[in-house]
Protein backbone atom coordinates (compact mmCIF):
# COMPACT_ATOMS: atom_id res chain seq x y z
CA UNK A 1 0.00 0.00 0.00
CA UNK A 2 1.38 3.43 -0.98
CA UNK A 3 1.84 6.12 1.68
CA UNK A 4 -0.89 8.73 1.83
CA UNK A 5 -0.17 11.87 -0.14
CA UNK A 6 -2.10 15.11 -0.02
CA UNK A 7 -2.96 17.86 -2.47
CA UNK A 8 -4.80 21.17 -2.47
CA UNK A 9 -8.11 21.50 -4.28
CA UNK A 10 -8.88 24.68 -6.25
CA UNK A 11 -10.58 26.04 -3.12
CA UNK A 12 -7.28 25.56 -1.25
CA UNK A 13 -8.47 22.72 0.97
CA UNK A 14 -5.91 20.00 1.49
CA UNK A 15 -7.32 16.56 0.90
CA UNK A 16 -5.92 13.06 0.83
CA UNK A 17 -4.76 11.69 -2.50
CA UNK A 18 -7.77 9.85 -3.97
CA UNK A 19 -5.42 7.25 -5.47
CA UNK A 20 -4.15 6.27 -2.04
CA UNK A 21 -5.82 3.59 0.02
CA UNK A 22 -4.25 4.84 3.26
CA UNK A 23 -6.62 7.12 5.20
CA UNK A 24 -5.38 10.49 6.42
CA UNK A 25 -4.76 10.74 10.13
CA UNK A 26 -4.86 13.73 12.41
CA UNK A 27 -1.21 14.60 13.08
CA UNK A 28 -1.73 15.76 16.65
CA UNK A 29 -4.13 17.22 19.15
CA UNK A 30 -2.79 20.73 18.58
CA UNK A 31 -3.81 20.71 14.94
CA UNK A 32 -7.23 22.02 13.98
CA UNK A 33 -9.48 20.03 11.70
CA UNK A 34 -12.35 21.17 9.46
CA UNK A 35 -14.20 18.95 7.00
CA UNK A 36 -11.34 16.46 6.86
CA UNK A 37 -8.73 19.16 6.22
CA UNK A 38 -5.84 19.81 8.54
CA UNK A 39 -4.81 23.27 9.64
CA UNK A 40 -1.63 24.17 11.49
CA UNK A 41 -3.62 25.24 14.57
CA UNK A 42 -7.07 25.23 16.10
CA UNK A 43 -7.13 29.01 15.64
CA UNK A 44 -6.66 28.56 11.88
CA UNK A 45 -9.47 25.98 11.82
CA UNK A 46 -11.81 28.40 13.64
CA UNK A 47 -10.87 31.21 11.29
CA UNK A 48 -11.52 28.98 8.26
CA UNK A 49 -15.04 28.45 9.63
CA UNK A 50 -15.39 32.22 10.07
CA UNK A 51 -14.37 32.71 6.41
CA UNK A 52 -16.94 30.09 5.34
CA UNK A 53 -19.66 32.04 7.15
CA UNK A 54 -18.53 35.32 5.60
CA UNK A 55 -18.50 33.71 2.16
CA UNK A 56 -22.03 32.35 2.66
CA UNK A 57 -23.15 35.85 3.70
CA UNK A 58 -21.66 37.32 0.50
CA UNK A 59 -19.00 39.37 2.30
CA UNK A 60 -16.24 37.64 0.36
CA UNK A 61 -16.10 35.70 -2.90
CA UNK A 62 -13.63 32.95 -2.09
CA UNK A 63 -10.72 32.04 0.15
CA UNK A 64 -7.75 29.67 0.05
CA UNK A 65 -5.58 28.16 2.79
CA UNK A 66 -1.79 28.50 2.45
CA UNK A 67 -2.17 29.13 -1.29
CA UNK A 68 0.92 31.33 -1.72
CA UNK A 69 4.57 31.18 -0.78
CA UNK A 70 6.27 34.58 -0.95
CA UNK A 71 10.02 34.98 -1.22
CA UNK A 72 11.34 37.62 1.16
CA UNK A 73 15.10 37.04 0.75
CA UNK A 74 17.55 34.29 -0.13
CA UNK A 75 16.33 31.16 1.68
CA UNK A 76 13.64 33.17 3.49
CA UNK A 77 10.02 32.49 2.63
CA UNK A 78 6.67 33.51 4.04
CA UNK A 79 3.47 31.50 3.61
CA UNK A 80 0.38 33.49 4.62
CA UNK A 81 -2.36 31.47 6.28
CA UNK A 82 -5.24 32.66 4.09
CA UNK A 83 -5.70 34.35 0.72
CA UNK A 84 -9.09 36.11 0.60
CA UNK A 85 -10.83 37.42 -2.54
CA UNK A 86 -13.56 40.06 -2.09
CA UNK A 87 -16.43 40.82 -4.52
CA UNK A 88 -14.73 44.07 -5.63
CA UNK A 89 -11.64 42.07 -6.74
CA UNK A 90 -9.52 43.05 -3.75
CA UNK A 91 -7.07 40.40 -2.51
CA UNK A 92 -5.99 40.21 1.12
CA UNK A 93 -3.53 37.94 2.89
CA UNK A 94 -4.60 37.05 6.43
CA UNK A 95 -2.17 35.76 9.04
CA UNK A 96 -3.69 34.22 12.17
CA UNK A 97 -1.67 34.41 15.37
CA UNK A 98 -2.56 33.61 18.95
CA UNK A 99 0.68 35.27 20.06
CA UNK A 100 2.79 37.45 17.78
CA UNK A 101 6.54 36.97 18.11
CA UNK A 102 9.01 39.58 16.86
CA UNK A 103 10.23 37.45 13.94
CA UNK A 104 6.67 36.91 12.68
CA UNK A 105 5.94 40.66 12.89
CA UNK A 106 9.11 41.43 10.88
CA UNK A 107 8.14 38.92 8.18
CA UNK A 108 4.65 40.43 7.92
CA UNK A 109 6.02 43.96 7.58
CA UNK A 110 8.66 42.95 5.01
CA UNK A 111 6.08 41.01 2.97
CA UNK A 112 3.68 43.98 3.02
CA UNK A 113 6.44 46.25 1.69
CA UNK A 114 7.61 43.80 -0.97
CA UNK A 115 4.17 42.78 -2.24
CA UNK A 116 2.04 45.96 -2.41
CA UNK A 117 -0.58 44.25 -4.63
CA UNK A 118 -1.92 42.55 -1.51
CA UNK A 119 -3.36 44.01 1.65
CA UNK A 120 -1.95 42.17 4.66
CA UNK A 121 -3.97 41.66 7.84
CA UNK A 122 -3.08 40.15 11.19
CA UNK A 123 -6.06 38.19 12.53
CA UNK A 124 -6.40 37.44 16.24
CA UNK A 125 -9.22 36.24 18.44
CA UNK A 126 -9.83 37.80 21.87
CA UNK A 127 -12.59 36.47 24.11
CA UNK A 128 -14.43 35.01 21.12
CA UNK A 129 -14.21 38.20 19.03
CA UNK A 130 -12.14 38.44 15.84
CA UNK A 131 -9.79 41.39 15.40
CA UNK A 132 -8.21 42.35 12.07
CA UNK A 133 -5.18 44.62 12.10
CA UNK A 134 -3.86 46.09 8.87
CA UNK A 135 -0.11 45.77 8.35
CA UNK A 136 1.42 49.12 7.31
CA UNK A 137 3.58 49.20 4.19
Amino acid sequence: MAPSASYKTPSGITQGDPRSETPETNLGAARGQKQGSLYASKLEARYAQQLDWRQAAGELTRWWYEALKLRLAARCWYTPDFLVLYPDGRLELHETKGFLRDDAWVKLKVAAEMYPRFRFRLVQQYHGQWRWTGIPK
